[in-house]
């Protein structure tokens, strides 16, 4: 009797930890179709199918807590596709025009509710939750940071390089969130394909006046 009760309590604590995730990974979907405002808690309900009371179960802090949920689904697969774009010895250039590219596929793919919830978040939240607005910058500041560690994984350590490297990382940040945000607005894939060509072309640039960037290829056409 103990052990089929530890069974059933087993399962039990199973499904809870599902549904809570399956509620946090709804949360990630509609923030970044719909942004903060547009993602209500009935709309949650409405799109996981769980009760409300299972909501309010996983989530006593309601809202804002299953937000910052969504939100945290956000920052780990943008760190880990970040991380996968980034690694490796291929020319910065290639990484650039792939990772961009691959975007424009993925919109292009799911155009009507391709977006990131972070930019959605940040922007409809202003002068909002300061706790969730401190969440959105210590996302950008996880991205950004990925980005600048893999950049340096294959270069010394000196001090120029790594101040050249933080200001490549930042770029790349912030073109990736500026090019989804019209790539968005115009319903036009294709400017995230552009944007990643200019980009790779401005880093040639950078790295070589710098003289840091080994193996680089020549500007992207345009």
């Amino acid at each position: 009797m103990t052990k089929r009760l530890g069974l059933r309590r087993g399962a039990s604590l199973a499904k809870g930890f599902h549904t809570k995730a399956s509620l946090a990974r709804v949360a990630y979907e509609l923030l970044g179709r719909n942004g903060f405002h547009g993602t209500g808690l009935n709309e949650l309900i409405a799109a996981s199918g769980a009760p409300r009371g299972s909501l309010y179960y996983h989530f006593p802090g309601g809202k804002a807590e299953i937000v910052a949920a969504g939100l945290e689904i956000a920052r780990a697969q943008t760190a880990t596709l970040l991380r996968h774009a980034f690694a490796g010895e291929r020319p910065l250039q290639e990484k650039v025009v792939a990772l961009f590219g691959q975007l424009a596929s993925s919109m292009n793919a799911d155009l009507s509710s391709y977006g990131c919830p972070v930019a959605a978040v940040a922007l409809d939240n202003f002068g909002g939750d300061d706790a969730i607005r401190t969440q959105c910058e210590s996302i950008y500041a996880t991205w950004r940071n990925t980005i600048e560690s893999c950049l340096l994984e294959t270069r010394p350590a000196r001090r120029a390089v790594m101040a050249v490297m933080a200001e490549m990382a930042e770029m790349i940040l912030m073109t990736y969130e500026g090019a989804l945000v019209s790539a968005r607005v115009t319903r036009n894939p294709s400017v995230l394909a552009e944007a990643g060509s200019s980009l790779a072309n401005i880093l040639c640039s950078l790295g070589n006046r710098h003289e840091i960037l080994p193996g680089q290829i020549p500007s992207t056409p345009r």
